[in-house]
This record gives structure tokens, C-alpha cells and sequence, in this order.
């Protein structure tokens, strides 16, 4: 589901992690959590601002998210990925959650995917 929910400032997000993303169209490479936020795949507008202590972000849209438990991946939040990179014709995504959350590696995501 692709869809910008106004309304919200405080965003709770779960089997989360972070892209850095750039296209053919714009080289600016952004940041973006991906998680489930509910029972819904979110992709989040580029942070601005990231606290390790807190394990929160707020986003260029003002947005705040707090991070749920440990990095991971979501079915959800994959499709939902995949539609908002072909959406934006985004050719480049890197993973970069190992840089927010230490001693996590994309090898783990296996032992931790969300099914559902």
C-alpha cells in the first residue's frame, strides 16, 4: 500500500532498517527507514536526523520514528520497497543499517524475517 498518512508525528515502526538510495534522475542520495508500521510496509522520506541513545528519527516530513526492537524484515515492507523504487525510478539501493544498529549484518536478516 503507497499511501502518506498527514496526520501522524509519532510513528512506531518494527522490523525496521535503513537504505540510502540514488537514480539515474537525481544522483542525491538519500536515507529512508523501511519497516512495518502497523500492519502495513512503510518507506519513510529521507531522515534528517538519527539518535542511537533513543533508537529515533525524524524525517524530512517531520515525522517521528521510534525503532522497535532489533533491525529486520518485513514480507509488507519489501513490496513496499520495491513499488516506492520503481515508483521514484530508483537504480541504487545500498543497505546501511549495520552504521545505525552495531553488530548488525545484512547475513542476519535471514534468522530474523518477519513472515507476515
Amino acid at each position: 500500500m503507497l499511501f502518506r498518512p498527514d496526520d501522524e508525528t509519532k510513528v512506531v515502526m518494527k522490523h525496521w532498517r535503513v537504505i540510502e538510495v540514488s537514480s539515474a534522475l537525481n544522483r542525491e542520495k538519500t536515507r529512508h527507514l523501511v519497516g512495518r508500521v502497523g500492519d502495513y510496509g512503510r518507506v519513510c522520506s529521507p531522515i534528517q536526523e538519527f539518535d542511537t541513545e533513543t533508537m529515533s528519527a525524524i524525517t524530512r516530513s517531520g515525522k517521528r520514528y521510534e525503532l522497535l526492537g532489533y533491525p529486520g524484515v518485513s514480507v509488507d515492507a519489501e513490496y513496499v520497497v520495491e513499488s516506492w523504487c520503481n515508483l521514484n525510478r530508483i537504480d541504487e539501493v545500498t543497505d546501511v543499517t549495520h552504521e545505525y544498529y552495531q553488530g548488525f549484518t545484512t547475513s542476519r536478516y535471514f534468522d530474523i524475517m518477519d513472515p507476515l
